[in-house]
């Protein structure tokens, strides 16, 4: 396959890499798309199939040979979500520089919810995809932060966008320096 995870309608394209001793010999190749539908193809033929309901489904490929031999193919997981509408809450919503916030997931859907991720601007913070409700601290930005907090369903992300207010200002001293007066420098 070529993708197995998505947002419905998720279009999959089959690649059919069958082998036998006698090529000629093999005679139908039915595709199993896991959701009860079927297409036989000429043997040697590759398929494309849009999976339009979110939902994981177990495909493979069934190949007969003019001898009456059948072989299965291995199971391909093919897991299809949609846009879901994930939300959290920040705690406190202004703080001042080096005190935490705590992000506390809120979303509706969160039996569908495979992952979690929470990030900012200014790179300033990221999350393990798993913890659902994690702290953070601001250590060396001042101003409005915007957070958005991203939620997989089977392959397909959602996010979520708001915003914390870190008061105070920052302190930053910057040097310059030059390898030819090694013991000279200008402070900022």
């Amino acid at each position: 396959v070529d993708t197995d995870q998505g947002c419905a309608p998720l279009e999959v394209s089959f690649t059919n890499e069958s082998s036998y001793i006698f090529p000629d010999n093999i005679e139908s190749a039915v595709w199993h798309f896991g959701d009860g539908n079927t297409e036989e193809t000429e043997p040697d033929e590759d398929t494309e199939y849009t999976y339009n309901v979110p939902g994981e489904y177990e495909a493979f490929l069934v190949i007969t040979t003019i001898e009456g031999c059948v072989d299965t193919s291995f199971v391909h997981d093919i897991l299809v979500g949609e846009q879901i509408t994930p939300s959290f809450t920040i705690s406190p919503e202004v703080i001042c520089r080096d005190d935490s916030v705590t992000l506390t997931n809120t979303s509706l859907d969160i039996d569908l919810i495979d992952a979690y991720s929470y990030s900012a601007d200014l790179n300033t913070l990221s999350s393990c995809t798993g913890e659902e409700n994690p702290t953070f601290a601001f250590n060396d930005f001042a101003g409005t932060a915007e957070i958005t907090q991203f939620v997989d369903y089977n392959g397909c992300i959602s996010s979520s966008t708001q915003s914390v207010e870190v008061a105070g200002p920052v302190g930053k001293i910057f040097y310059e320096c030059d390898c030819s007066t090694p013991f000279e420098y200008t402070f900022t």
